[in-house]
């Protein structure tokens, strides 16, 4: 009995390219104070690019596009339509009479609200412990208190 070879072992690892593909930026829909990309970034869209942005924070340059918008995707992908019906249901949702009433403390309100809850979590903690301990709890002795009772 003879061993037939695997099909996946006769395949080739990466097909020959041809050349490198035209740039086009991935589609990204704005879903709220959030941006979802729609294509994932391929990496050899950087030797395409006239121009780079480079990161404030690795200082390594951005394959986003600055110039070009232009979609991958056909416009009947029902994946953009799934997205699009989300976007819709999402903007339904918001309650914008109620977000122009929504509170947002200042810094030092914010600051002061964070010291009474950290006073608070350690307070509680503290009594933890203290009822487990078998410490008596008893009235500091004042020493005003037992240099009059000393005196004659």
């Amino acid at each position: 009995m003879a061993r037939q070879p695997s099909l996946d072992s006769e395949r080739p690892i990466m097909a020959q390219s041809v050349g490198p593909p035209p740039f086009s930026s991935p589609p990204t829909l704005p879903i709220g104070p959030f941006t979802f990309a729609l294509e994932p970034h391929k990496s050899n869209l950087l030797q395409n690019r006239n121009s780079k942005r480079f990161s404030a924070v690795s200082g390594s340059p951005s394959l986003a596009a600055s110039d070009r918008t232009n979609s991958t995707l056909p416009s009947g992908d029902p994946r953009i339509a799934d997205i699009f019906q989300l976007h819709d249901g999402f903007e339904r949702l918001e309650n914008k009479p109620l977000n122009k009433q929504r509170f947002v403390p200042t810094e030092e309100k914010s600051n002061n609200l964070n010291k009474l809850a950290l006073g608070a979590k350690v307070e509680r903690a503290l009594g933890r412990r203290m009822t487990s301990q078998d410490a008596v709890m008893r009235k500091p002795l004042s020493e005003k208190t037992e240099t009059r009772t000393d005196s004659p």
